[in-house]
């Protein structure tokens, strides 16, 4: 979790999706990472760290809460996630605790 922590404060690396785009790019078979914590609250417990990748039922979760405050999410732009860019560069480095052919990493 060190590296895509680190990784989220590279502007270049981030950009942000919605929960329509994110659906769109699983759909397609790209991986969705997130760059920062996504924490409801309450309760306050993270549902996403940095370098976990989306899936349906997180989104379905996410989409289905009853709270007005969800801490790593902006109501206007999205969630913030890694571009492919990031994922590629996280995958290419040595011994970068990758998962998958997507090369995101989930620790």
């Amino acid at each position: 979790m060190r590296k895509p922590y680190y990784m989220a404060y590279r502007e270049e690396l981030c950009e942000f999706v919605t929960s329509e785009e994110a659906r769109r790019h699983l759909d397609a078979g790209r991986p969705v990472v997130s760059a920062i914590f996504v924490t409801p609250y309450p309760p306050g417990f993270p549902v996403l760290v940095p370098g976990q990748e989306f899936s349906k039922d997180i989104l379905d979760f996410l989409d289905a809460l009853d709270t007005k405050e969800i801490h790593g999410f902006d109501p206007v732009r999205g969630y913030r996630v890694f571009v492919e860019a990031a994922l590629e560069e996280a995958a290419a480095e040595p011994g970068a605790g990758t998962s998958g052919a997507s090369g995101a990493s989930t620790a």
